[in-house]
């Protein structure tokens, strides 16, 4: 076998339009306008297929046949519990993989399918599902769009990477990485941040789950991700269980070898659509379901299904449920504060609560774990706090009106704290500074430009984005009012239990163990919670979460960790001693154990290897993926709130500057909580960074939104359609084969109408929908 390079459908560009690019000049990661055959920002028009969301039942009940097919095979290979994908721990020789072709990767089809409509121009607020964000590319950063890259993938027949660059044997398997890399000894808190606690990962988790969710392949005709923890389902390509060595200490060691079939680790392809390139070369393209924008989906969703079913549709409010004793701290106080409604687990691929019941919000993956759970509380009740405000203010104004300036303001909180405060402590001052990242203090943002894809590249989310795993502690402290310990609770006890976020007090006391929590250092080292015990059912069941981002990396044919470091500047690597210039010794003696060649190392790995860089807690390439993907989302981003685009006046936005801290935030929407520290990212200590209390802080003014009716009435709501204006409460003729309905806050709503699709068969969206 060999190598294949090929560029995906994101990489075919509009030629039109001059992407950005990479540019490497002194070493550093510079921004020009030129063409490159490297970086994709605006991806071709066919690049969504027509295979879209029809499963493949191409190997359902049999293997590949052919030519040196499986079949072929059966005979000589002693043992099907062999992965055909990754060096067996044991040294057996590897089964041969079943022939694959992108078909039998097609993600599972949509659960809430949107029509698409015109675009308004004149359309207030940003859409559920991105869509219209960019006019002149309407679908750029929607949600189920390929995800674009930096490199073009690495895959060979099996379409994912998983050959030696000496082409003689497997890459590593994913466990054996997981098991061999934890050997290094911890790096202990860098001299940039010694003091920062655990709320950077935390809330960086719930910025991660707001941009990406990978598509899934399901069970042929059944609901559900695709079964794949037996070690002979391989045989379907859309499988790669992970064995698990005889030898390992942590994992199912109570199995002996005649469970061999047992013992493997699940894993799962992502959903891709596969093409042609213009050289006529197999492509593959993973998608994301999540809206590409800093647009708190996490809490209203990323279409209009879960969007409809988290709204309350009464005074601009989110539904929430209220909690008995939920927020008193034991005492017996009656009503707390609301909570995300709680729907039965059937809703939910995992939900461990008693009462079988678990929280539903923007976002599938709320319940994962309890300080999660938290950031979605915090964000729910500030819109909902913001919503009766504005009711307050301007009683002339509907429902739709009051939701989506909430929802407006609430956004450009979000937005602002995680440039202003998040952002510069993950990749430092100095890369703030060179990529143009920091947050203006005057004027309307001037970088919006219509010809960069806000999408999300499939490094960052597949690799540099997930360096929050090895932030992650075993167990999470409760402290008291003075962030003094109470108790700690295993993680592994939090994982997808709602109903400890319910207790009394729970809440203010588990936030205040997470800003009392010293944050672990970015390193190879990831806690047990998660590479053994993830989501584990009875005992030693649990997953490894290291190994999963290994064998994702490969799944997504990410590039060598080596061409990613010298992308982003760095000097060519040819050695294992060349990597001493940005790892300590011991993790370069780590990879060097368990990788046969320093080209074979995965991205996940080598960029947690690598030390700091100045101010920041990431090393020098994932600073330089997550910067240029945070630059690429502020300048996409029609919507974001610095550019008058936006629909805030100067007024509305310095007061979103002056005001808006995520310290704010959470005095306002939890508990009871009386005080925080200072910098809410940083370790309370007296001297340093002393406790504030929660009076003090600055509460956001809503002034600059009251709207005097007799000084500035309202201009006339209206839908513009082709350059015609039509009423609300009117049906605008779009298509015979749409129903669209204009309504009072400018915009239409089209359903299918199947009883013009006799009338037109060349109508665009007829073609759609009929």
């Amino acid at each position: 076998m060999r190598f294949i390079w090929t560029a995906p459908h994101s990489l075919l560009f509009q030629h039109s339009i001059p992407p950005l690019l990479l540019d490497h000049q002194g070493g550093e990661v510079r921004l020009t306008g030129s063409f490159s055959s490297l970086l994709n920002l605006i991806p071709s028009s066919s690049s969504t297929s027509s295979n879209q969301g029809k499963a493949s039942n191409r190997f359902q009940g049999r293997m590949a046949t052919g030519p040196g097919s499986l079949d072929d095979q059966v005979g000589s290979v002693r043992n099907l519990a062999v992965s055909p994908y990754w060096a067996d721990p044991e040294g057996h020789p590897a089964n041969q993989a079943p022939d694959t072709v992108p078909d039998d990767l097609n993600p599972s089809p949509p659960s809430c399918r949107e029509v698409p409509v015109p675009c308004n121009s004149s359309a207030r607020y940003r859409s559920l599902s991105g869509r219209c964000n960019n006019l002149q590319h309407p679908h750029l950063g929607t949600s189920g769009q390929p995800m674009p890259r930096i490199l073009p993938p690495v895959y060979d027949f099996s379409l994912m990477r998983t050959l030696s660059i000496t082409g003689s044997s497997l890459l590593p398997n994913p466990r054996v990485v997981s098991l061999r890399l934890r050997q290094v000894s911890p790096q202990g808190p860098t001299h940039h941040s010694p003091s920062l606690n655990l709320l950077l990962m935390q809330f960086g988790q719930f910025i991660d789950h707001d941009l990406s969710v990978f598509a899934e392949i399901n069970e042929f005709g059944r609901e559900g991700e695709k079964k794949c923890g037996k070690c002979d389902s391989w045989v379907d390509p859309a499988c790669a269980p992970i064995p698990i060595p005889e030898a390992d200490p942590h994992l199912n060691p109570h199995l002996t070898f005649s469970d061999r079939n047992k013992r493997c680790l699940p894993f799962t392809r992502s959903g891709a659509l596969g093409g042609r390139d213009s050289s006529g070369r197999t492509t593959l393209d993973q998608l994301s379901l999540n809206t590409a924008f800093f647009d708190l989906s996490t809490v209203y969703g990323s279409d209009h299904c879960r969007g409809r079913t988290v709204r309350l549709y009464s005074g601009g409010r989110m539904v929430e449920v209220m909690a008995m004793g939920g927020g008193s701290d034991g005492q017996g106080q009656g009503l707390g504060r609301g909570f995300p409604p709680q729907l039965d687990q059937r809703h939910f691929k995992n939900c461990r609560t008693a009462h079988r019941s678990c929280f539903f919000s923007g976002d599938e993956r709320s319940n994962e774990n309890l300080g999660l759970m938290i950031m979605h509380i915090v964000f729910l009740r500030e819109h909902n706090t913001i919503a009766n405000r504005l009711t307050q203010l301007n009683a002339h104004w509907d429902d739709e009106t009051i939701f989506q300036e909430a929802r407006r303001i609430n956004i450009a909180q979000y937005q602002h704290i995680i440039f202003k405060e998040f952002l510069p402590l993950l990749v430092g001052r100095e890369r703030m500074a060179h990529y143009q990242l920091e947050p203006l203090t005057s004027g309307y943002y001037q970088g919006y430009d219509a010809t960069v894809n806000p999408g999300i590249l499939n490094e960052f989310s597949t690799a540099a984005f997930r360096v929050g795993h090895t932030m992650v502690p075993d167990h999470l402290t409760l402290a008291d009012s003075s962030f003094l310990p109470l108790a700690s609770v295993s993680l592994v006890q939090t994982f997808h239990n709602a109903s400890m976020a319910l207790l009394p007090g729970m809440c203010d006391k588990v936030l205040r163990g997470i800003l009392a929590t010293r944050l672990k250092p970015v390193d190879l080292l990831v806690v047990s919670a998660l590479t053994d015990r993830l989501f584990e059912g009875q005992h030693e069941s649990g997953q490894d979460l290291f190994a999963i981002n290994i064998a994702r990396g490969r799944d997504h044919g990410l590039a060598p960790y080596v061409q990613y470091r010298e992308a982003c500047g760095g000097s060519p690597t040819t050695t294992f001693q060349d990597l001493l210039q940005v790892m300590s010794s011991q993790a370069v003696e780590a990879l060097s154990q368990t990788y046969d060649s320093v080209l074979d190392i995965d991205l996940f790995a080598g960029g947690l290897g690598e030390l700091s860089v100045s101010g920041g807690v990431v090393g020098p390439t994932f600073a330089c993926i997550l910067s240029y993907q945070f630059l690429n989302l502020r300048r996409a981003d029609r919507f974001w709130y610095e550019t008058g685009d936006n629909g805030l006046t100067l007024r509305q936005l310095d007061t979103i500057r002056s005001s808006a801290s995520l310290s704010r935030l959470l005095c306002a929407n939890m508990d009871q909580l009386l005080s925080l520290p200072f910098n809410v990212f940083f370790l309370p200590s007296n001297r340093e960074n002393p406790l504030e209390s929660c009076e003090r802080g600055p509460a956001m003014s809503l002034e600059p939104w009251r709207e005097d009716l007799p000084q500035t009435p309202r201009p006339p709501i209206h839908c513009t359609y082709l350059g015609h204006r039509h009423q609300p409460s009117t049906y605008v003729p779009v298509s015979p084969c749409l129903s669209c309905l204009c309504h009072t806050h400018g915009q239409m709503e089209c359903k299918p109408n199947l009883a013009g699709c006799q009338q037109s068969q060349h109508d665009e969206h007829c073609r759609l929908v009929c």
